[in-house]
């Protein structure tokens, strides 16, 4: 996964993993529609680079300068602190679950129409949401940045 989540927008070298992710969530919202009923609840979570040995392949494998570049701008998680972030949010019953600042703030902001599993969820991203987009469009101005200098 991209460090700069990937799977809640478009990302410079991302383009089939960005459209993985969001059939993804679409695909889980709706399953999530109908186990609802059953008192069935799901959870969807979206690490960042993890510093795993899938990771360490993608990077030897090569990954365009832009990506390179944009995802540094998040860092690397352990593996440890991705599986915490996780569990802790199934257990405080969260259906879209970040790891990090960033995670969070864009699970909140990129919410949409997703489900969520205690109304509190929902009025957090409701406020959240707008300081949310104010970042991510600054953060947008430094990737176009970094897009433009290293273009071909």
């Amino acid at each position: 996964s991209s460090g700069i989540n990937a799977e809640y927008g478009g990302v410079f070298g991302y383009t089939a993993y960005s459209a993985s992710k969001f059939a993804l969530r679409g695909f889980s919202e709706a399953l999530q529609m109908e186990l609802r009923p059953h008192n069935i609840y799901l959870h969807i979570a979206f690490p960042p680079d993890t510093d795993t040995p899938g990771y360490k392949e993608e990077m030897a494998v090569g990954k365009p300068r832009e990506t390179i570049l944009i995802s540094e701008t998040s860092g690397l998680f352990s593996p440890d602190k991705v599986a915490e972030d996780i569990v802790c949010g199934v257990e405080n019953g969260k259906y879209n679950i970040g790891t990090g600042i960033e995670g969070w703030l864009l699970s909140q902001t990129c919410s949409g129409t997703e489900p969520v599993h205690a109304m509190i969820h929902g009025i957090i991203q409701a406020l959240v949401a707008p300081l949310g987009r104010i970042i991510i469009l600054f953060n947008h101005r430094i990737f176009d940045k970094i897009c433009k200098e290293h273009a071909a």
